[in-house]
């Protein structure tokens, strides 16, 4: 009898399972380790969609170098200009605002897109807006439609719509080739009328050629309250009249400007929300600003002021495609004249790997 008794007591003991005390305790462990696991993974999925963006601006740069070598130069950023050194357009066009990333699409699978768009309509304006006119409405398919290679998965502002994340290297300042009183003008990969590669003496290699710009997002209030310097924020800015015609210049205006946010400067949320119209406020950048500076981006007018590069990557990096096709991801911290010879093709600055 008492080994029968044993024998259920060893039976009871055996089904009465685990205590609340030890689930505490495995939980704990749990939480701990997902404590440990999560920021890595986190870490993970952000390198992740950061290889992603390079891999979209490597195609971008490695279509750009099929088109020149297909039609002999760089893709135009405007056809006003364009007009006049190629024969063929229907007379002198006057407003013909079309991105070179537009010009892109066959050598980016997307030929049937670039077929839709017609380049012979002139008054596609983004001067200051988007202008109300028959190319704007005859083009508006085309100008709703989404590229994929042209969307930064890391960018969560860019996950509808026409967005760009891509923008061309306009050099120190704007496309205009350098001419009197504008000594910063016209150094860029990206220039009017369109440069050779043979016009790229400090070399390919060290010549920024494309580089990441966040999208534009409303924050705040009507008048800018709360705006995110780092990422979002361009400001509209007058000059009187005056244009700062240097680099130097318009870093002292943006700073102005982006301690009075809604005073000096008002805000602009259209920044990259479209990749067909040209400018710096959609698809074009220069090197006044260092990548992800801290004060606003701001301008006047067209390609007139400071369009940074920006990017939301962990560290605070952004991805720059070069002229010859490679891309690497470029520090905030990187020294502003470091990055300006980067933005030059010109310059005859000696630029290492060191950088």
């Amino acid at each position: 009898m008492f080994s029968g008794q044993l024998a259920a007591r060893s039976s009871f003991e055996h089904r009465r399972g685990i205590t609340l005390v030890e689930v505490l305790v495995v939980l704990g462990v749990l939480l701990i380790l997902a404590g440990l696991l999560l920021p890595a993974l986190g870490r993970v999925r952000a390198t992740v969609r950061r290889l992603r963006c390079a891999a979209n601006l490597r195609e971008l740069a490695l279509a750009t170098i099929q088109y020149h070598d297909a039609m002999g130069c760089m893709p135009p950023t405007d056809l006003s200009w364009w007009g006049y050194i190629r024969p063929g357009l229907s007379g002198p066009p006057a407003h013909r605002h079309y991105s070179p990333h537009a010009h892109l699409l066959p050598w980016l699978g997307e030929g049937p897109l670039y077929n839709a768009i017609n380049f012979l309509l002139d008054e596609f304006s983004v001067i200051p807006f988007l202008k109300d006119t028959y190319a704007f409405r005859a083009n508006q398919t085309v100008l709703q439609s989404r590229v994929g290679v042209f969307v930064c998965p890391a960018d969560g502002e860019a996950g509808v719509g026409p967005c760009l994340s891509y923008r061309g290297n306009m050099g120190l300042l704007d496309t205009f080739a350098t001419r009197r009183g504008w000594p910063d003008s016209g150094h860029g990969m990206f220039r009017l009328p369109p440069i050779t590669f043979a016009e790229v003496p400090d070399g390919l290699s060290v010549t920024a050629m494309y580089a990441e710009r966040v999208v534009g997002k409303r924050q705040g209030g009507p008048f800018g309250e709360g705006l995110d310097p780092m990422r979002r924020a361009m400001l509209r800015v007058s000059t009187g009249g005056d244009v700062p015609r240097r680099a130097d210049r318009w870093v002292a205006v943006c700073a102005v400007a982006s301690g009075s946010v809604g005073g000096v400067g008002w805000p602009d949320w259209l920044a990259g929300r479209y990749w067909l119209p040209t400018s710096g406020r959609f698809a074009l950048y220069n090197h006044v600003l260092t990548p992800n500076a801290a004060i606003h981006d701001c301008y006047v007018e067209y390609d007139w002021g400071a369009f940074s590069a920006r990017s939301i990557h962990p560290g605070g990096v952004v991805n720059v495609a070069f002229g010859d096709g490679h891309v690497r991801p470029v520090s905030a911290t990187i020294d502003r004249a470091v990055w300006r010879a980067l933005g030059t093709r010109d310059g005859g600055e000696a630029v290492t790997e060191q950088w």
